[in-house]
């Protein structure tokens, strides 16, 4: 009997970890290679394009890698891909609200940004697409880039990078600073918030990201995405705060990071509206 419940937990510890793997792989759409590239950092190379650009997805604080991902499959699935995007690249959201731990390996990130530009001669244009907490490891992905954080800095990524904080902070008052040597140098930073028709209510960083927008305006766009249906309640503004990724998160009452980065099942889609005000010019 005991050879036997041995048996069973070394059955179990081998074979539970390989199904998940296969079941998280049925998310690998055709022809699409993937690599860790650090801690909470994972990269999809669309093989079968010769050229192409780069998306980048930062998940929110508590999102775990492997939902994060699903959110990047969705949001190349509907639009991603003709947008010409060869590359996504995944990243877990903070650990905490503020990114405390910088637990993140940014560093090797930006390593792996480095080397694409090596291969295709230039850096390829990139989505940052960083939903709440997100936006601190973009922003130390910035400080890196751009002022020479651990010396990291490439200027072939200077006015490459369109970054769409989906109800961020600039971390004024805690969190990674969003500072103006990072600012200038993006493509355009898209700060977006979202409103409920339906219950007339406001996602829950609106004043935030309207601070962000306001004091960055020379390279700002703001954006509204209105809403309607979502089946958050009246004043669920932490509902609301996911219809950014989710159009009908899974709580009414709150969030459900699980769930609404990975659940696009019935009448919930991957909200991509804020790429339409995406501007190459």
């Amino acid at each position: 009997m005991i050879y036997l419940k041995l048996f069973l937990i070394l059955f179990l510890f081998i074979f539970k970890p390989l199904n998940d793997r296969v079941k998280s792989d049925l998310n690998l759409p055709s022809g699409f290679s993937k690599k860790t590239v650090g801690a909470g950092v994972i990269v999809k190379n669309d093989t079968t394009k010769r050229g192409g650009k780069i998306a980048i997805i930062m998940g929110g604080m508590g999102a775990q890698l492997p939902w994060v991902e699903g959110w990047g499959d969705n949001l190349y699935n509907a639009a991603l891909d003709s947008l010409g995007v060869k590359w996504v690249f995944s990243v877990a959201g903070p650990v905490d609200e503020y990114y405390k731990r910088l637990e993140i390996d940014i560093k090797s990130l930006s390593v792996e940004l480095s080397k694409i530009a090596d291969i295709t001669g230039e850096a390829p244009e990139i989505f940052l697409i960083a939903h709440s907490s997100g936006v601190f490891p973009a922003h130390q992905l910035f400080d890196m880039l751009f002022n020479d954080k651990d010396g990291r800095k490439d200027i072939r990524f200077v006015k490459k990078i369109h970054y769409f904080s989906l109800d961020g902070e600039p971390g004024f008052v805690d969190g990674y600073k969003l500072t103006d040597d990072m600012v200038k140098n993006l493509a355009k930073m898209y700060s977006v918030y979202a409103y409920d028709k339906t219950t007339k209510t406001i996602s829950a960083m609106k004043e935030e990201t309207l601070l962000m927008h306001t004091v960055f305006s020379y390279n700002s766009r703001l954006i509204l995405l209105e809403v309607e249906n979502s089946g958050c309640n009246p004043g669920a503004i932490w509902c609301v705060h996911d219809v950014m990724v989710n159009t009908k998160p899974h709580k009414p009452s709150s969030y459900d990071l699980k769930n609404d980065y990975t659940n696009f099942s019935g009448d919930r889609k991957v909200n991509i509206d804020y790429l339409k005000f995406y501007d190459n010019n």
